[in-house]
């Protein structure tokens, strides 16, 4: 039963990436600038995977600049992922059974600020 809940999960996530990627994504272009947010798609690996059994999704966030008179482009990269949230309830103390608390875990991946460089084409450099 659980397979079928992650199939179902999978098929929605699937579409609905499909249904962004028509859409082009959010772009800006300013002389030198160029910023863009884009939708993330994560499946947990490793120790993680043991853990966690749905898959995330996030956004992405990039802005670069581009050198004037250059091929290279200069920026930063931040993106974020959320796999969901488990709820259990748990006693306060092994000395005190009926007292109980809930407890949330928040299953959420932030990849940090990372510098980017690439190089790009332009139709007229000088």
């Amino acid at each position: 039963m659980p397979h079928l809940m992650l199939m179902k999960k999978l098929i929605l996530v699937l579409l609905s990436v499909s249904i962004f990627t028509l859409i082009n994504p959010i772009q800006v272009d300013a002389q030198n600038w160029d910023a863009s947010v884009d939708f993330m798609l994560g499946a947990p690996q490793g120790g993680f995977k043991q853990n966690v059994d749905a898959l995330g999704y996030g956004i992405d966030l990039l802005a670069t600049y581009q050198l004037p008179y250059s091929y290279v482009a200069m920026g930063l990269d931040i993106g974020f992922l959320t796999y969901g949230t488990s709820r259990r309830t748990e006693p306060f103390s092994p000395d005190i059974p009926e007292v109980r608390v809930q407890g949330r875990t928040n299953n959420n991946i932030a990849r940090t600020v990372t510098s980017s460089m690439r190089l790009t084409s332009q139709e007229q450099i000088f």
